[in-house]
């Protein structure tokens, strides 16, 4: 659009000076023919729209960014993105070795479920407590005898099904566990399989001296860094392969050593992966035929797919795995308890019957209110360890998740300095918002005084071409000069009306911001104007072919030669804009 305005401009000019070239040319033989020695040409003045604009380069900027980084140095486990790649708010973009950590928060939970189960066990003390208190002021009664056996019975019950579910849960546990291990196996040997047919078979024709030291591409790359990357790295794979097959091939006899061979596969997978990234790479920059290149892209595709799949297996699996292993021990932790409860309940009641059978005496009874007040303590210090337990908790996590950097915002990753492995400290990634952007640019103090906030400006960028065209306005002016290069100028930064996900930060942008604007007034060409004991005249040539020197008001001067007439000059009046004396 900033193009077409500058040709309309141009072509109102051209017009005018068309006109005004027929005009000269009649005044030229009006006035040969009267044996006039003066020529001249002149334009009917009319209503014009006068603009100022006022063009600048200038840059995007992200409109949001931050640095992140650890609270504590330690070694990358995991390197979630990388540069470019776009994030949520709150994933995790990278992680540090926890797992000393990671055992405290699990062994900090446990503390707080062992103190909660044990303020159970306290409250139920409590309570038995206190009704032994009320049975021994009561007396003893047949009734209470009979009420006792009954609950002797229905504890040594309750005790007896309590360790039967133990067991149950333990054997259970157990099969549940080796269940999810067999699995293993197949899923390795499904991996392997989805492996050696991405290297072996879907890109086997775009590589020569697979097994060789030096591998080669067999195609061409106009960059050849790019070629000898997608080279080496597939040595790589082929000897992540290679220890992939031999792993699998001498699986350890005990199935628990597994844990770490689901996380050997893992990264030998990764670098096989990566080799496919590079070789995408590759294609990219390659001189083969449109048919050739699809086909080698799909087969790539096809290929770093299956790679995906088999580390979302394996990773599938040791989530189930250690889901398993929680879900066990939460399991025989309740029964542990529940036995441990049936367990005091019948000593409880066996304890009951003896001192129900021997009736109260006056110490008896001062010491039952002894045993409520010990119970009272037991229940109120228990609450207080399970507060401790909570807190210690607390702690635990947080130093957990000092162990994970999480993105604040939706936005794009511009800088990862974290590598997996690498010991790392302070800052290692920084993000921009996404599409979310704003232009900076300096205007020369000559021009800073022609804009103000809120002007709208016509954006074109060089890496989009001039037909782009994006509408923005100015959202600030910097009060204070900044000296560039011995000239003050001013900051300015201006917002897009809409975001755009093709606009991208550092990106030069040509910038055409509308200044001051007079909508239809007369105006003249700034040529017309005389200059004369610092008043602005303009020769009119009148109705009987005189020509009057009319004092001018002027306003607005615009950017292509018009320049705005208050006063002196009315619609319709032959302005000349050039004369010869």
């Amino acid at each position: 659009m900033i193009e077409k305005y500058k040709k309309y401009l141009t072509k109102k000019v051209l017009i005018a000076s068309v006109i005004g070239l027929l005009v000269f040319v009649g005044g030229v033989a009006a006035f040969v023919g009267g044996n006039s020695a003066e020529a001249y040409e002149y334009t009917e003045s009319a209503k014009h729209d006068v603009k100022q604009i006022i063009s600048v380069t200038g840059q995007v900027k992200s409109a949001e960014n931050v640095d992140l980084a650890f609270e504590k140095s330690g070694k990358v486990a995991k390197v979630y993105f990388k540069i470019g790649d776009l994030v949520k708010k709150g994933q995790i973009l990278v992680a540090l070795e926890n797992g000393s950590n990671s055992g405290q928060v699990s062994q900090g939970r446990a503390g707080v479920q062992s103190a909660e189960a044990q303020l159970a066990q306290y409250q139920a003390a409590l309570d038995q407590q206190e009704a032994k208190l009320d049975e021994l002021k009561s007396g003893t009664r047949t009734e209470t005898i009979n009420i006792d056996n009954t609950r002797i019975t229905n504890a040594e019950n309750t005790l007896m099904d309590a360790e039967t579910n133990l067991s149950n849960v333990e054997n259970q546990a157990e099969i549940n566990l080796i269940n999810l291990y067999s699995e293993i196996p197949d899923i390795l040997q499904s991996a392997f399989l989805n492996a050696d047919n991405a290297l072996n078979s879907q890109t086997a024709m775009m590589t020569k001296d697979e097994n060789g030291q030096y591998p080669q591409l067999t195609f061409t790359v106009t960059d050849y860094q790019t070629q000898l990357d997608a080279a080496s790295k597939r040595a790589d794979a082929g000897r992540a392969l290679d220890k992939f097959e031999s792993e699998l091939m001498n699986l350890p006899t005990e199935i628990s050593a597994w844990d770490s061979q689901l996380n050997y596969s893992i990264d030998e997978l990764t670098i096989i992966r990566t080799f496919l990234s590079r070789l995408q790479d590759a294609l990219g920059l390659s001189t083969l035929d449109a048919t050739t290149l699809a086909t080698y892209q799909a087969n790539v595709n096809s290929a770093w797919t299956s790679i995906n799949s088999a580390i979302s297996s394996i990773n599938s699996q040791k989530q189930n795995i250690a889901s398993q292993l929680v879900s066990n021990a939460n399991s025989i932790a309740t029964a542990e308890s529940n036995v441990s409860e049936a367990n005091n309940s019948l000593e409880s009641a066996k304890a009951q019957l003896l001192l129900d059978q021997a009736g109260p005496t006056l110490q008896e009874i001062a010491a039952q209110e002894a045993q409520v007040r010990s119970a009272e303590a037991n229940l109120a210090y228990q609450k207080s360890r399970i507060n401790e337990a909570k807190a210690s908790l607390s702690s635990s996590y947080a130093e957990y998740t000092k162990a994970y950097l999480k993105a604040p915002f939706d936005g794009v990753v511009s800088k990862m300095d974290a590598k997996v492995g690498e010991i790392v400290s302070g800052s290692v990634v920084s993000m921009i918002s996404q599409a979310k952007f704003e232009l900076e640019a300096s205007l020369p103090e000559a021009d800073v005084a022609k804009v103000k906030v809120g002007d709208s400006a016509k954006v074109t960028f060089d890496a989009l071409g001039s037909d782009v065209v994006f509408d923005t306005n100015i959202s600030s002016i910097d009060p204070a000069e900044e000296m560039i290069e011995g000239v003050a100028t001013y900051k300015i930064r201006l917002a897009f009306a809409s975001d755009d996900l093709r606009v991208k930060s550092g990106m030069t942008a040509n910038i055409d911001i509308t200044g001051d604007q007079r909508d239809a007034v007369i105006a003249v060409l700034a040529r017309s104007i005389i200059k004369k004991d610092g008043e602005n005249y303009v020769k009119i040539l009148d109705s009987d072919g005189s020509i009057l020197l009319v004092k001018v008001v002027t306003g607005l001067r615009g950017t292509d030669g018009y320049v705005e007439i208050i006063d002196g000059v009315k619609e319709g009046d032959k302005v000349i804009n050039f004369s010869e004396e």
